[in-house]
C-alpha cells in the first residue's frame, strides 16, 4: 500500500479492524471475530494471530474482500 508522498506502509491491525467493521457494522462482532474466530482458510488461526504474530495483514484484508464479494466472485 502506498501512502501520500510515495512512502510505503504495510497494512496493520487497525486496517483489518476498520475493514471488518465496514462489512459487519458491529464492533462487538468484529472484536470477537478478530480475537477468537478460527479462520479455516488460514489453518484455524485467528485474524489476530495472522496479523500480529505473522505479519499477514494484507492476506486478511484480501480474505475480507473475498467474503464481501461473495462465493462466485
Amino acid at each position: 500500500m502506498q501512502g501520500e508522498g510515495g512512502d510505503c506502509r504495510q497494512p496493520d491491525a487497525a486496517d483489518v479492524l476498520r475493514r471488518a467493521y465496514a462489512i459487519a457494522q458491529d464492533k462487538e462482532s468484529v472484536r470477537r471475530w478478530y480475537f477468537s474466530e478460527p479462520l479455516s482458510a488460514f489453518g484455524g488461526k485467528t485474524a489476530r494471530e495472522l496479523v500480529e504474530c505473522g505479519g499477514r495483514a494484507q492476506d486478511v484484508l484480501d480474505y475480507l474482500d473475498s467474503l464481501e464479494a461473495g462465493p462466485l466472485a
